[in-house]
């Protein structure tokens, strides 16, 4: 149930002196919460120890609304659940202000849970209302309906839902209802949304449609003994009879729990799925596009709604109260005809001892039956062991598939197996343990003899046990040198020059490039970059630093590079006149760059960790987060849920040593790609197998790169058909979710070579540790010459020659103009006047500017194809003294010819829009 909450009301402050008392760790029971006749309750605890728990019961009635205020002498208390007996149930309202919201589904026992997730003891004071309600209907309607149409099937009751100020005398109350086609059911119910004085409340009308037709419902909103309306609210019902809604269509989930349904909907119209589902299973839905005009719906055949028809209801996550078929319908409130794609997950309730047992013993005889045809090199019986879709990653960071592996095997005379622990998810049978080998791959590198833990995945197909993926991890020891094992990551800063010429280099994806290259620009020559892929290496600073201060002194230029994702880039420069572009260069200088998904374990540049637990965090394109979480010894962190669109997993995990005795510590680094936002969500296995029931979260935010910043266009899926611009030397980055384990991959079907050429293969980024998790492929093309041409990328079903679908990207390709040499300044004073430019100029805005007050000036509006930022713009101070003010420099390279409304702002510190927008109509000709 989703409560609409359009004031967040203040939290009052208490100075609450608390008296000394004994620190709880752990409860026998969970404490009750007594009830006053208005549904008041408290419940008080002095001091609740770190990373402990507090439990509290409530006894309430089906339909019962509850709203929790938690005041704490910490920010790490939270309410983490409401609890059902069979499960967790939604929680809603606004957690960074301490107020949360649920409802019981039925009679019986329910428990609030109070957590702290800091580091000292804290105590708290949790204030509770229950409010008397019916069960919500299937569809709620909200302030969002308002003057809409909203249809409705004769005979199943729905609510309406608005937002009042009960504490100050206001109520709805409905003017007269048409009983043609609709009764009222019952009286209405006001439900109060906290427990501070002002706290807002919400009233419920229930109704239901016993005619089919169309009927308006008028509501006015005043205070007891006004006349005149503060607000007033009508919808319009059209009733329809049951029969004219479509028969729900049965799905299924395959083993792995997954399931999903496609389709087409008119304006208003709906479409049904019902699935059979046990009780504590955890089910997931989503539908996409997960616009405001689809929305979804969940109802038991019982009658209880588990989701309702509310503005914004496209996606699903809760654990099924009882086993029962589930109804999800997916419903059209738009005007236009709206295709939709339903995806579902449904993960089985944990199983019993005596599952436990037998899946400990099948994953003990897999893993030594794999071993053993290793032991044996018989290619053939480790070939019918493989599942189609297998992969392995080894400690060196070699990935192999189920065709290169077979060329790729290890050899070893003995092995020894220890420390097994097995978890089984339907179809799926994870085994973690410890080998200890006398393994030599077969070029003669990476030995691992020392005990090293190993992670394999199992997946039953068609009824037999197939080996999905195998993970290599190098052994952990206390030496600082000694941690990585055989693995030596990549580094995050790299300068190279003259000897790498020719060459090939590695770099961490998230880290800098310095290319120093030894140069005079007096003479007129300067070092160009002539070929590269800013959509992995991208441009930001260029420095010329002489060898003496004599007039005309050589010196060295240097070219910096920010690594923008993992990648091969074939960077090239060429020491030139700029604008002389007959005469040949008189220098080159070429190197390959391999950018690694991969990080180097120096300091990230954000870190968060288990206090961070639920709250959010900002990270810009291409720079580097890093989650750190403590666990036990023998057990693993795992994630399980990212959008690589916006934030890429670099690599797995690390793991070290912890402080703490028995504990370990699990480093997981995550580069920014973006824009947009995601939730890393992270999940425990404890030693013994089993999965610990509070996990880990951290929302991430990736800002959009300054627009015209790189030579990079990235579209999606969703720009499939469209035109596009691109400048010779831009990179054109297709990024497509994707799911190997499925056994469909995107292939590019068809480009021009000669002019936007495939970079080499598509890139893939996983969402997730799990067996079978999807992910995203990237796709990389480089415009060498002008042109036209047309990409097209198609999705192969397994072992299919032809695409199932296909997805076409129009590209036209322009040519760069020649330098001029020549530069164009304007200032603030230029804005509202016209400003011509030749093609091949520079173009330099300069502004007023002090970055120590906090305010910098961004550019907000560009087209990149026609002004390209060059990484020589800069700010320069006006003296040399602390805070001083001075000139914030834009320098953009005319590229072509066009018209661009150029927009600069000014933003205070910590804003996300601008004080001030200074506008600049730039022709280039």
């Amino acid at each position: 149930m989703r409560f609409p909450l359009l004031l967040l009301y203040a939290l009052l402050v208490f100075s609450l002196a608390w008296s000394p008392a004994t620190v709880v760790y752990a409860q026998d029971a969970p404490a009750p919460i007594d009830l006053d006749e208005a549904g008041f309750g408290v419940a008080q605890m002095d001091a609740l120890a770190p990373g402990a728990q507090a439990e509290f019961a409530l006894d309430l009635k089906a339909g019962d609304r509850v709203a929790m205020d938690l005041q704490g002498e910490s920010d790490a208390l939270q309410v983490t659940a409401f609890r059902a007996p069979y499960g967790d149930l939604v929680m809603e309202g606004a957690p960074e202000a301490f107020t949360y919201l649920a409802w019981a589904p039925e009679d019986g026992a329910y428990t609030v849970v109070v957590e702290n997730t800091g580091d000292a003891a804290a105590g708290f004071v949790l204030r509770v209302v229950v409010s008397a309600a019916p069960l919500p209907t299937k569809k709620i309607l909200t302030a969002d309906a308002a003057g809409q149409t909203i249809p409705v099937t004769v005979g199943d009751p729905f609510q309406v839902a608005l937002d009042t100020n009960g504490g100050d005398g206001y109520a709805w109350t409905l003017d007269t209802l048409d009983e043609s086609n609709l009764e009222a059911v019952g009286d209405s119910a006001t439900v109060l949304l906290g427990t501070m004085p002002g706290a807002r409340s919400e009233q419920l009308f229930t109704f239901q449609a016993i005619a089919p037709g169309t009927a308006t419902l008028d509501f006015t909103n005043t205070r007891a003994g006004g006349a005149t309306p503060a607000e007033t609210y009508s919808v319009t019902i059209e009733a329809t009879a049951a029969g004219d809604e479509p028969a729900p269509q049965p799905l299924t989930p395959d083993a792995g729990g997954l399931t999903q349904a496609t389709g087409t909907l008119d304006p208003q119209g709906m479409a049904s799925y019902v699935v059979d589902i046990d009780v504590g299973a955890s089910v997931q839905a989503l539908v996409t596009p997960d616009d405001a005009s689809l929305v979804l719906t969940v109802v038991g055949a019982d009658g209880n709604p588990l989701l309702t028809d509310h503005a914004g209801a496209s996606n699903f996550d809760q654990v099924m109260p009882v086993s029962q078929a589930y109804t999800f319908k997916v419903i059209n409130f738009g005007e236009q005809t709206q295709d939709f794609e339903l995806a579902l997950s449904v993960t089985a309730g944990a199983p019993g001892e005596s599952a436990l047992a037998g899946d400990a013993a099948l994953g003990e005889e897999l893993v030594t039956a794999y071993f053993d045809a290793l032991q044996a090199g018989d290619a053939e019986q480790i070939a019918a062991l493989l599942a189609p879709a297998f992969q392995i990653v080894r400690a060196t960071g070699e990935r192999f598939d189920a065709t290169t592996y077979l060329d790729n095997l290890p050899v070893f005379e003995n092995f020894e197996l220890s420390d097994l622990h097995v978890t089984r998810d339907g179809s799926a049978l994870v085994v973690a343990y410890t080998a200890r080998t006398d393994t030599t791959l077969d070029d003669g590198k990476a030995e691992l003899g020392a005990p090293a833990p190993r992670l394999t995945v199992f997946q039953e197909i068609d009824g037999a046990w197939k080996l999905l993926a195998h993970g290599n991890f190098a052994s952990i020891t206390p030496a600082d040198t000694g941690y990585l094992g055989e693995f030596v990551p990549p580094p995050s800063a790299l300068t190279i020059g003259e000897d790498e010429h020719g060459g090939a280099v590695q770099v961490a994806a998230g880290g800098e490039v310095v290319v120093q290259l030894p140069g005079n620009p007096t003479t007129g020559y300067i070092w160009q970059v002539t070929a590269n892929d800013e959509s992995i290496l991208l441009p930001t600073g260029y420095a010329f630093t002489p060898d003496s201060d004599a007039d005309g002194a050589g010196g060295v230029e240097s070219f910096t590079f920010h690594v923008m994702a993992p990648g091969v880039v074939e960077l090239a420069l060429a020491n030139s006149q700029p604008w002389d572009t007959e005469t040949p260069p008189d220098k080159t200088f070429a190197v390959t760059v391999e950018a690694v998904n991969e990080w180097s374990g120096a300091d990230a540049s954000i870190t968060v960790g288990a206090a961070d637990n639920g709250k959010s965090v900002t990270i810009l394109p291409g720079n580097v987060l890093l989650v750190a979480l403590e666990g036990a010894e023998r057990g693993m962190w795992d994630l399980v849920q990212s959008d690589p669109m916006v934030a890429q997993m670099l690599g797995g995990a690390w793991v070290f040593p912890a402080e703490e005795e028995g504990m370990q510590l699990f480093k997981y680094y995550f580069l920014g790609g973006g824009p947009g936002m995601t939730e890393l969500q992270f999940a425990f296995t404890n030693p013994d197998g089993s999965v610990a029931e509070e996990g880990y979260t951290v929302n991430v935010t990736v800002p959009a790169a300054g627009p015209g910043s790189s030579g990079a266009l990235n579209v999606s899926e969703a720009d499939a058909g469209g035109a596009f611009t691109l400048v010779t030397g831009d990179t054109l980055v297709v990024r497509l979710a994707s799911n190997p384990s499925t056994g469909y991959t995107w292939r590019v079907v068809s480009t021009n070579d000669a002019l936007l050429p495939a970079a080499g293969d598509p890139v893939f980024a996983e969402s997730a540790d799990m067996p079978g998790a999807g992910g995203v492929d990237t796709f990389r093309f480089l415009a060498k010459a002008a042109g036209e041409a047309t990409v097209q990328i198609g999705e192969f079903p397994p072992g299919a020659e032809e695409a199932e679908r296909t997805l076409d990207y129009n590209v036209t390709i322009v040519d760069p103009a020649p330098l001029t040499g020549n530069t164009v300044t304007v200032t603030a004073a230029d804005v509202g006047t016209a400003i011509d430019v030749a093609a091949g100029d520079w173009l330099a805005v300069e502004l007023d500017a002090n970055p120590s007050t906090g305010y910098q000036w961004l550019v907000t509006a560009n087209d990149g194809a026609v002004l390209r930022l060059l990484p020589e713009s800069g700010f320069t101070v006006s003296a040399e003294m602390p805070g001083a003010p001075g000139t914030q420099r834009f320098v953009f390279r005319t590229l072509t010819p066009g018209a661009v409304s150029l927009q600069i702002g000014e933003f205070p510190p910590g804003a996300d829009a601008p004080d001030q927008t200074l506008e600049f109509a730039v022709t280039v000709e």
